[in-house]
């Protein structure tokens, strides 16, 4: 949605609506009808797409496991500090991998247009959502799935992770992070979309009055790792 700098937490907390030169927008003539419907093309990409990003979640939990194992069983300062950094990259891939998918989940599950892009772009960006031909009931549903799949992912390491350890504590903390500003970000405009009815606008909107930026999700953040460790 907003201007896609190097900044981790916007490249996580908005779905690209424009269209990018690596974005193909055209439409398939045979695009079948209904819900989550895609063509062949598109089911082509999104696998393409999808095997770098779980190739991303593999290698990503693989190196933080490796770490957190070194840091728990040697109790290295050194090992501890490689194992929280990595948590943190982890987390933040994690969660942008998440968001994105969640976009295009909601846009899908809507109806919406919403075409997969060849390439991803910053790794992150994978389709177009045409704010043109799309209605406000899709804009709001790709809204809340990616506000929703940060959530889940929360909720995927809570219950999947042992939080034993200063750096299973970090992961969890970074993710938490992240989603609440992703629902700082997002919520307010589907709130305010549902009233006006204008995307665009209250999309513009958000990005050009949206103070604090990371703040609010970095003192969550903080507070989740205190609470954890």
């Amino acid at each position: 949605m907003s201007d896609q700098t190097l900044n981790p937490e916007e490249l996580s907390a908005e779905p690209n609506t424009g269209a990018a030169e690596d974005i193909e927008a055209e439409i398939d003539v045979d695009t079948p009808q209904g819900r989550f419907a895609v063509s062949q093309k598109d089911l082509s990409r999104m696998k393409r797409i999808g095997s770098w990003h779980g190739a991303a979640v593999l290698a990503g939990l693989g190196l933080y496991g490796a770490a957190n194992a070194w840091a728990v069983s040697s109790g290295l300062m050194l090992a501890h500090a490689v194992a929280i950094g990595n948590a943190v990259v982890v987390a933040s891939a994690l969660s942008g991998i998440f968001h994105e998918w969640g976009h295009f989940t909601g846009a899908k599950l809507t109806g919406s247009i919403a075409p997969v892009s060849k390439n991803p772009v910053r790794f992150y960006f994978m389709f177009n959502f045409d704010m043109e031909q799309n209605s406000v009931s899709q804009f709001i549903g790709l809204s809340l799935g990616g506000i929703l799949a940060n959530w889940l992912l929360v909720l995927l390491i809570v219950a999947l992770i042992p939080i034993a350890s200063v750096a299973a504590a970090a992961l969890v903390a970074v993710a938490i992070a992240r989603a609440v500003n992703v629902s700082l970000f997002e919520v307010p405009i589907v709130l305010r979309v549902r009233e006006s009815q204008d995307p665009g606008k209250e999309l513009n909107h958000q990005l050009e009055t949206f103070g604090l930026k990371q703040t609010p999700g970095l003192i969550a953040g903080a507070l989740a790792f205190l609470a954890f460790t």
